[in-house]
C-alpha cells in the first residue's frame, strides 16, 4: 500500500508541475539511482508515454516475467554502474536484457566508481544522453 501511495504521490506531483510550468513534453526525462533506479524501471514502464528518455544507475533491478519491454521499446534508455559497485553485474545484465528485448538501451560502466561516487561521475554523461535523446 505504501509503495502505491508513493507512486501516486510522485505522479500527482508530476501532473501538477507539467500543468503549472512550461514543461516541454519532448524533453521530459526520468532519472533514478540505486533504489530510485528500481522505481525508475517501474515508473518508466507504467507511465511510458511521459518520458523522452530514461537514465537509471546503480540499480540491481532484474527484468522479471512482468517487465513490459514492449512499453519501453521506443524510449532510449541509459543504464550505468560504477566498476567498483556491488550491483555492477546486475546493472550490466539489465542493460543486456533490455537490448535483447529490442529496447534502445545503452550500458555504461563508470571506471573506478563506487556506488557512492558513480552518480557524480556519470552526471555529465546522463545530461549528454538526455540532450541527444529528446523526442522529435
Amino acid at each position: 500500500v505504501r509503495s502505491e501511495w508513493s507512486e501516486q504521490d510522485a505522479m500527482h506531483v508530476f501532473e501538477i508541475i507539467t500543468k503549472e510550468y512550461p514543461i516541454d513534453p519532448k524533453r521530459t526525462f526520468l532519472f533514478g539511482y540505486s533504489a530510485g533506479g528500481q522505481g525508475g524501471h517501474y515508473i518508466a514502464q507504467k507511465y511510458s508515454g511521459n518520458w523522452a528518455a530514461v537514465a537509471i544507475g546503480g540499480s540491481n533491478a532484474a527484468a522479471g516475467a512482468h517487465y513490459a519491454f514492449d512499453r519501453v521499446k521506443n524510449i532510449p534508455m541509459m543504464v550505468f554502474s560504477g566498476s567498483q559497485d556491488s550491483v555492477l553485474n546486475a546493472t550490466r545484465t539489465m542493460g543486456q536484457t533490455l537490448k535483447e528485448k529490442g529496447v534502445n538501451a545503452t550500458f555504461k560502466e563508470i571506471a573506478v566508481a563506487t556506488h557512492d561516487t558513480a552518480p557524480s561521475m556519470a552526471i555529465a554523461d546522463v545530461f549528454e544522453f538526455f540532450a541527444a535523446n529528446g523526442r522529435k
